[in-house]
């Protein structure tokens, strides 16, 4: 009892001898183009100095602050106030890297969730890059100041990188530009060193797709949550060297680099290990007409011109890989579970490349494999290379194989966004049209196009492979895309997009593309809430409905009740999704 009452006591006197010391509290603001910065505590101002004249970064310490009671401030730049109070808890030293102007520093995002055994846990190591709670700001510094006008691919003078709790600098980097038909073109940068916290390739893509600036930002969520392999994404402001706004970009991981495969192959550690490239194996982009074509005698060579071959592993080269894999899939028998599983173990990860399927046909993702045969990317893991040996009469016989793994590569066109009019042939309806619709058709969507899609007629016609397939779509729409969930994430995203609508309203552009689109803060409402768009044939919310809406009523099931997220999803039970015949998961949904 002794013991108890002087612990009582000891807490009472840290508590006085707080209250009586207070705490030092540090502020730090990003500020563009500010001759005088002032922090303002409830009217009493004081200078912020900028410890780097290079980095407009305002900083001051703040002494002997109480510890008991929350502080309300904001800053002042050249004689302008912020038009709001903001508030820093009691007990906490500093604030994290805030931007004038910007209300809201930091806000938790909610997470999709996804009850699946499964774990691909290396989507799970998040660097500070990606923390969705913060938006980061990066200043592009090239020599001339031309490159947001040109956008030619170019070398970058200086790269300044703000995290919420850190500052990153890099030197003549090299910038390469995409997707020029557009006023903000993507752009990529390579960094050099460790890069950020390992990562050494970022992806800035485009929001001029996609009014709500959200598409990506979704897309990317509902595959971590699956537990597909997939890049991380974050929204991202974006300024010249000047210090002009040259607008909102999706900062995001890119997934036909090296960092992504060490990353997501080898481990998140790894990215600091200089050998690690050498377990790297071949990484394929698919462009237009690419596919898995395999003839009986036809020279490798020859079937597969439309992939680039981004990195080639020497010692089992992407065109051998690609070839086996091709014959593999064209032998396969869906209805064979035993060819199934050999197959999934030796060539081709089965369920990866059926939830990403599933994810384009929910999403509209026309831009990808499925739709368009264009922009996936094909990996080889060399850690999963299997050699056999048979011997015969005729002597000993050696076969190789590599597994290979599907990833989706930088999806700009989802939800409905700029649909192609010879994808989309039900018009208005399309979203409320089965998934079967989309496997027995021809396609020829452009010139030379195939008729047919090789790995969605072998996977989805018929077979386990079938069922299992709508097994994932059942599920993902179960807890993920269903307008009780989806919603939920729509609207904490567009609290914190909207500001940044109303910011970009305001830029100037430098570079006009030949389809580039200026959007409004009505455009970003009409896009999230309408049924009808002002761009696009259905709001973002409306499509949801309706996808969901159809799987729900093709299966006979409904979504699950609650908002599903990262945090409560394991409080369900988990789901075991196996090889199933469609006729099989039929009886079973019909009780």
């Amino acid at each position: 009892m002794k013991l108890y009452d002087s612990f009582i006591l000891f807490g009472c006197l840290l508590r006085w001898i707080s209250i009586v010391y207070g705490r030092d509290v540090t502020f730090n603001v990003i500020a563009f183009k500010a001759l005088n910065v002032y922090l303002d505590v409830e009217g009493l101002k004081y200078k912020m100095v900028k410890p780097d004249l290079s980095i407009p970064l305002y900083t001051i310490i703040l002494e002997d602050v109480s510890n008991d009671e929350d502080i309300k401030y904001h800053y002042i730049v050249d004689d302008i106030h912020e038009e709001f109070e903001r508030k820093l808890p009691k007990s906490t030293t500093t604030t994290y890297n805030e931007l004038y102007g910007r209300k809201i520093t930091i806000k938790n995002i909610p997470q999709f969730g996804f009850p699946i055994r499964r774990r691909w846990l290396k989507n799970g190591e998040r660097s500070s890059i990606f923390d969705g709670s913060y938006i980061p700001t990066v200043i592009i510094d090239d020599v001339n100041g031309s490159f947001f006008k040109s956008g030619n691919s170019t070398i970058l003078k200086k790269v300044t990188v703000f995290l919420k709790d850190s500052i990153h600098v890099f030197q003549n980097i090299e910038a390469e530009s995409r997707d020029l038909k557009y006023n903000n073109f993507s752009f990529k940068l390579k960094l050099d060193g460790q890069g950020l916290f390992g990562t050494k390739t970022l992806f800035f893509s485009t929001t001029e797709t996609d009014p709500s600036l959200m598409h990506q930002l979704i897309y990317s969520d509902i595959l971590q949550a699956i537990e597909n392999p997939s890049a991380k994404t974050v929204p991202c402001r974006v300024y010249d060297g000047n210090g002009n706004g040259r607008g909102l970009y999706i900062l995001q991981e890119d997934t036909t680099s090296e960092d992504f495969m060490i990353s997501h192959f080898l481990g998140f550690i790894n990215l600091f290990n200089k050998n690690s490239t050498n377990n790297i194996g071949s990484i394929i982009l698919g462009s237009p007409k690419s596919d898995f074509y395999y003839t009986e005698g036809a020279k490798p060579s020859t079937l597969y011109n439309e992939f680039k071959i981004v990195k080639d592993y020497k010692k089992f080269n992407a065109i051998e890989g690609l070839h086996g894999l091709s014959k593999a899939l064209h032998d396969l028998d869906v209805n064979d579970l035993e060819q199934l599983s050999a197959f999934n173990k030796k060539w081709f990860d089965i369920p990866i490349f059926l939830k990403s399927l599933a994810v384009q046909y929910l999403t509209g993702n026309w831009n990808s494999y499925w739709m368009l045969l264009n922009n996936y990317v094909i990996y080889s893991n060399p850690l999963e290379i299997n050699i056999e040996k048979r011997i015969t009469d005729e002597g000993t016989h050696t076969n190789k194989y590599i597994k290979h793994y599907f990833f989706e590569n930088k999806p700009l066109y989802t939800f409905g966004s700029h649909i192609n009019s010879k994808v989309n042939e039900y018009e208005e309806k399309f979203p409320s049209e089965s998934y079967n619709t989309l496997v027995d058709r021809m396609w020829g969507i452009y010139d030379k196009d195939s008729n047919y899609r090789i790995a969605i007629t072998k996977f989805l016609e018929s077979g386990y492979t079938k069922g299992m397939f709508e097994e994932y779509l059942i599920n993902i729409v179960k807890y993920i895309f269903n307008p009780v969930t989806m919603n939920h994430k729509i609207d904490t995203l567009a609290e914190r997009l909207r500001p940044e609508m109303e910011w970009i309203t305001k830029l100037n552009n430098l570079h006009i593309g030949e389809n580039g689109k200026n959007f409004s803060v009505a455009d970003f409402d009409s896009e999230i809430e309408d049924e009808h768009s002002n761009f696009n044939l259905w709001g973002l919310k409306e499509w949801i409905r309706l996808r969901s809406e159809q799987v729900a009523n093709e299966f006979n099931f409904k979504w699950y009740h609650s908002i599903i997220t990262k945090g409560n999803v394991k409080l369900l039970d988990y789901i075991e999704i196996q090889p199933i015949t469609h006729e099989k998961l039929m009886k079973i949904l019909q009780g």
